[in-house]
């Protein structure tokens, strides 16, 4: 249901949407690129 609403709501505003994903897409990656960073290192850190 939840992703029911979100593709509605994201067929409804897909310009609105397309300009603030060109606007945050750097930040966007770059989060993802720390999240990535931090769960690899969480992962490697208690077998060292």
């Amino acid at each position: 249901m939840l992703l029911l609403s979100i593709s509605t709501v994201f067929i409804a505003n897909t310009k609105p949407l397309l300009n603030s994903i060109n606007t945050l897409l750097p930040s966007a990656i770059s989060m993802v690129l720390f999240v990535i960073f931090i769960t690899s290192s969480d992962q490697f850190v208690p077998r060292l």
